[in-house]
């Protein structure tokens, strides 16, 4: 998304995506799926890793002075 136009410039296949955080850089984005976070290369369209957090991911914030992202569940609790 150009966020100066407001149009979506391209696109990705998600598994029911939901939150998003992309790095200041725009390099990766963070996406809420259906059990955890995936992270997606923004250069090569791949995912390069994913991290189950439990059911239904809501929130997700990243922190890039310390370099983490928070995400937050709504079951059940996960702590990483």
């Amino acid at each position: 998304m150009d966020t100066h136009t407001h149009r979506v410039t391209d696109s990705l296949a998600c598994q029911s995506p939901g939150e998003m955080a992309v790095t200041p850089d725009g390099g990766r984005t963070h996406v809420a799926i259906a059990s955890g976070v995936s992270v997606i290369d923004t250069g090569t369209e791949a995912v390069t890793g994913t991290v189950s957090i439990g059911e239904r991911p809501g929130g997700i914030a990243l922190d890039p002075v310390r370099e983490r992202l928070y995400a937050s569940t709504s079951v059940g609790a996960s702590y990483r």
